[in-house]
């Protein structure tokens, strides 16, 4: 019997009724949700997955919280049977339990997932309701810090809205380019300078200028060089002011980057010359992975060297190092230090 005082019994008996489907009793198994047994509320939850579903779902819902379920394992089995429910409910089902779940600060990821489950439903039906649902996903996405994955959100939902010409058309695109700013995306540049709208494109500009100065403060040079060059070139009809400042900031990254690979250059001749020939190795092919952005580093350290006896081995390393990078590097050891730094001269004048 449900109300049997053995907890042993009402654990079979929910069992048993689920085992054989009796879909007409799923009243009687609701209140075993509240039971003081921990075993008994579990059983219940698994029976009512499959024979109340739907119909179930706000009270298993309630048992995600720990204002109605103190046990953690009984929540987590609550939050299995939510997703398991919804895994074959429509969309209506779906938007029905994100408005349940809309100020549960405890449900984040769990409202992410049934966001997801709502656009995959919408999708799939073709409702005009999915870029809406997109923009939504977008936005709680960028919320929780997963900025690639809204930025592909936004990126079909301001398709859909432009498509039928909607207002939100333009707000959905600035979310698009915002996100893959966070991301730092290098395909932004591209998706700005095809923007037909001057003044959406200027704002997303301002977002772009912004976004390289933040990544120089965080030393970030590789990157807001990559983006800053690709807009430099890529986005025509550029406002002066803003042509202007993308080009200082693309300088000021070349500096800082230089300014790196000079230091990373200096650490790692002074390793080509240790005892360690691991430590050897590793410095000649991370030079080698440098490839030419070493080139300016590495003269640098060769015109250091000559003239000066207790340089000779980096002389000779670093010499060594110039000719794997580039065969046609012409430099004899056994030349004066005016040939010497003739050679370092007319290999840095060079391209």
């Amino acid at each position: 019997s449900l109300k049997d005082p053995a907890a042993t019994v009402r654990l079979a008996a929910i069992n048993a009724l689920r085992a054989r489907g009796k879909k007409d009793l799923v009243m009687a198994i609701e209140p075993l949700l509240d039971d003081a047994d921990r075993g008994v509320r579990q059983a219940a939850l698994a029976a009512l997955e499959v024979l109340g579903g739907e119909g179930s779902i706000d009270l298993i819902l309630m048992r995600t919280s720990g204002e109605f379920e103190s046990d953690a394992a009984v929540k987590q089995q609550a939050w299995d049977v939510v997703m398991a429910v919804l895994s074959r409910s429509n969309a209506e089902v779906l938007a029905h339990v994100l408005d349940k779940l809309h100020d549960r600060q405890d449900a984040t990821d769990q409202r992410l997932r049934v966001r997801q489950m709502l656009v995959t439903a919408l999708r799939a039906s073709a409702s005009d309701q999915l870029p809406d649902a997109l923009l939504s996903l977008g936005v709680e996405l960028m919320q929780t810090g997963r900025a690639s994955e809204a930025a592909s959100y936004f990126a079909e939902a301001h398709q859909s809205y432009a498509a039928v010409k909607s207002p939100k058309a333009g707000e959905t695109w600035m979310a698009w380019v915002t996100a893959m700013l966070a991301a730092d995306d290098p395909l932004v540049v591209k998706v700005i300078a095809q923007h037909p709208a001057a003044p959406r494109r200027a704002e997303a500009i301002d977002k772009l200028i912004a976004r390289l100065k933040a990544m120089l403060a965080e030393d970030r040079c590789d990157l807001c060089v990559e983006l800053a060059t690709a807009a430099v070139n890529g986005i025509e009809n550029c406002p002066d002011k803003q042509s202007s400042a993308l080009k200082s900031v693309l300088a000021e990254g070349r500096r800082l980057q230089d300014l790196a690979d000079a230091n990373r250059v200096h650490t790692l001749c002074e390793q080509l010359v240790l005892e360690d020939a691991a430590l050897r190795e590793k410095a000649a092919a991370d030079l080698t992975t440098m490839g030419q952005r070493a080139w300016a580093g590495l003269l640098a350290e060769l015109r250091s060297a000559v003239g000066d006896e207790s340089k000779a081995a980096l002389e000779a390393a670093t010499a060594a190092m110039l000719k794997q990078l580039n065969p046609q590097f012409v430099y004899d050891l056994q030349a004066s230090p005016a040939q010497k730094l003739k050679a370092i001269e007319d290999a840095a004048s060079r391209p």
